[in-house]
């Protein structure tokens, strides 16, 4: 199963998708090289790509660190990591781009995987926003590289959130709690135990950079809670990730 936007990618028609955990695949459907075995990822990241009608050849992913630093991917980019992690663009946490066909791609088992494009689907992004980016402000800079990059304005682009740890779940130290309340106030914050809703912060970051209610999308399912996504927290055996892609489409 891939889970796709029902709303603010429906009309614009860019390719992208968020592989699950699947029992009945290889690795249960692992998308990640940095766990099992390297042929049975390469064979489930090839079916993904192949069922979104993208080529899996050109998939493009970054070593991530969780951070917020943003990599704009040009043609000579273009399937790097697709086959090999070793050659993975250098570390970042963002990838955007307006290569026609040229998918780009975030691995997640836990934290937030944001999909982004502008309202013309000329420009897309993928970003990776753990809790060290989303304390970061990972979301807002998704934004300014879109309009520092391209121009595109945030009143002009959408967003989808794939599956990540909810905000009942995702339990942190006092000290890491403090630190988001100092920087992004109380709202997204939850005690007894402390927590914190990645999910509902980075919505509130989009937004408060520009972004219209409307044109962010977030998916109900906490990777946690739900056996169909990997989750790193609940120690998942075997280990993997999920992947979330999108694309420019080919021949714009």
């Amino acid at each position: 199963m891939i889970l796709r936007s029902h709303s603010v990618f429906a009309e614009i028609g860019v390719p992208h998708g968020f592989s699950l955990r699947e029992r009945t695949r290889a690795a249960f459907n692992n998308m990640s090289l940095r766990f099992g075995d390297a042929g049975e990822t390469i064979t489930n990241r090839e079916e993904f790509l192949r069922r979104l009608g993208l080529d899996f050849r050109k998939l493009t992913l970054t070593t991530q660190e969780h951070g917020t630093r943003v990599v704009t991917v040009t043609e000579e980019h273009c399937g790097r990591g697709a086959s090999d992690a070793g050659d993975a663009l250098p570390s970042a946490d963002g990838l955007i781009t307006d290569v026609p066909g040229c998918p780009v791609g975030i691995l997640v088992a836990d934290c937030c995987c944001i999909l982004m494009a502008d309202k013309a689907g000329r420009v897309v992004g993928a970003f990776h926003a753990g809790w060290r980016g989303t304390l970061g402000g990972m979301a807002g800079n998704a934004v300014k590289n879109f309009q520092d990059e391209f121009s595109v304005p945030a009143g002009d682009l959408l967003a989808w959130f794939g599956p990540a740890i909810c905000g009942r779940c995702f339990e942190v130290g006092p000290e890491v709690w403090r630190k988001f309340r100092e920087t992004w106030g109380g709202e997204c914050l939850l005690e007894q135990p402390y927590r914190v809703d990645l999910p509902a912060l980075n919505r509130k970051q989009l937004i408060a950079a520009g972004m219209k209610e409307e044109s962010v999308e977030t998916v109900d399912i906490c990777s946690l809670e739900s056996e169909t996504c990997f989750s790193h927290r609940r120690g998942d055996d075997p280990e993997g990730r999920m992947l979330g892609v999108i694309a420019r489409r080919q021949g714009e």
